[in-house]
């Protein structure tokens, strides 16, 4: 550009010439003119040398922008902040998709006292236990997926430790609590995994600790719902047979005013779930049966109900369950000295109410030998004298310390219903439990 603007320059100067009045000059003049227009070129060479090096500087620096640009940043280090400053720290991206990562759980310590009575002599111990559960849930548009870890054995019906069972001030460890996907399309949900219990009913039937293995669908339209699942129960080894669960559940529930109510009709068929190959010896009066009884097996079919008023500082709820083990047969059952067909039956009735931050609980139930699944129902009511083969009462008392704490007291109070080598079995707790 600034070759074609020296070119056109004199021609530029001549044409100004041009239009200027010709004059005649003086010899003196005509020579000044023409070391005027000398020094003019001069300017105008010198200028085009200054506006050529300054675009070649322009390029050198626009050539650095374009290769800083390519180098990827490198944070320069910081000193440590002073003294009352904060410091944010930067967000950790969870994934494309996220829409929530949810921090849950509890921990509850727990004072335990048993008292029974065993073959004529009197036994008593208490303890502290100790529960700690958290999870984590992840949900997305489409799915939602859980995991959590809970203290406690490898049993499926308790989390608690027990502080110094082994030796002074022990560890515990952590285990797996649950493990699930769960996805819903409109009504229907599919839950793959080790998940909550999804069927509606008390502790007689299912400990509020257990965690089936397998795949649940739920359907719920309107006033009705559904249930069903298989689950894996048990591995025995090579050559046996695994233990299964098949599950079915369908009820009706609604609402009208302040008044609510549910009643759910359940079938849960167990397979193998009785047979122990690896144990040949009973204990505590409650083995799992270690021989092989063709005509012995697990058919339960149960009616649950419940009806819910709430009112504006206070709710009530009462509710019961009837069940009943429709393949309990043949000479040995889960308790030793019951018959198992003398023996299928379960009841329950209680009801709780809520005043403000008060709550108050009574329940009584039944429970024969064989009427439920001895290795998965309540595991507490019974604890000192057995989980079947027993009936009693519980009475619990709660209050609401602050929305994150609540404190609570139970007494159970219970005898055998066929054994005559225990009696007088009660069990007395105080619950302090902390939610997050």
């Amino acid at each position: 550009m600034l070759d074609r603007t020296s070119r056109l320059l004199p021609v530029i100067l001549a044409s100004l010439m041009g239009l200027l009045p010709i004059v005649p000059l003086s010899a003196q003049e005509a020579v000044d003119t023409q070391a005027q227009i000398r020094q003019l070129q001069e300017l105008v060479r010198q200028q085009g040398e200054r506006l050529a090096a300054m675009e070649s500087l322009l390029a050198a620096q626009q050539q650095t922008i374009e290769t800083l640009a390519k180098t990827p940043a490198v944070a320069p280090a910081s000193a440590p902040p002073a003294a009352g400053v904060k410091v944010v720290l930067p967000t950790v991206a969870l994934g494309k998709g996220t829409d929530q990562l949810r921090l849950t759980g509890d921990f509850r310590l727990r004072y335990e006292q048993q008292h029974r009575e065993k073959s004529g002599v009197e036994n008593e111990r208490s303890r502290f236990l100790p529960r700690l559960r958290v999870g984590l849930v992840w949900t997305s548009s489409d799915w939602e997926v859980g995991a959590g870890v809970a203290t406690g054995a490898e049993k499926a019906t308790s989390t608690n430790d027990t502080w110094g069972e082994t030796s002074p001030f022990q560890t515990d460890d952590l285990r797996l609590d649950y493990a699930y996907a769960k996805r819903s399309w409109g009504d229907f949900t599919l839950t793959l995994g080790q998940q909550k219990n999804p069927f509606l009913g008390t502790w007689a039937v299912w400990d509020a600790d257990v965690r089936p293995t397998g795949v649940s669908g739920q359907y719920s339209h309107g006033p009705w719902f559904a249930t069903a699942g298989a689950y894996s129960v048990r591995y025995y080894d090579w050559d046996e047979d695994n233990a299964y669960l098949g599950a079915f559940q369908t009820g009706l529930q609604g609402k009208h005013g302040n008044l609510s109510g549910k009643v759910a009709v359940s079938w849960y068929r167990f397979n193998h779930a009785t047979i122990d190959p690896n144990n040949s010896t009973s204990s505590s009066g409650q083995p799992t049966l270690a021989v092989a009884n063709d005509d012995y097996d697990l058919s339960l079919g149960s009616v649950y109900a419940e009806g819910t008023y709430k009112g504006k500082d206070w709710s009530g709820t009462l509710y019961g369950e009837y069940t009943r083990n429709f393949a309990a047969d043949g000479p040995k059952g889960q308790v030793t000295g019951c018959d198992p067909e003398d023996n299928d039956t379960a009841w329950v009735l209680g009801g709780r109410m809520t005043i403000r931050k008060i709550g108050i609980e009574y329940t009584y139930a039944h429970i024969e030998s064989d009427a439920v699944y001895s290795q998965i129902n309540d595991a507490t009511f019974g604890s000192p004298l057995g989980t079947t083969d027993v009936e009693g009462h519980v009475i619990t008392l709660s209050y609401a310390l602050t929305q994150r704490l609540k404190l609570s007291a139970q007494a159970y109070l219970m005898d055998p219903i066929e054994r005559t080598d225990r009696k007088d079995g009660q069990l007395y707790l105080v619950d302090a439990t902390w939610k997050f």
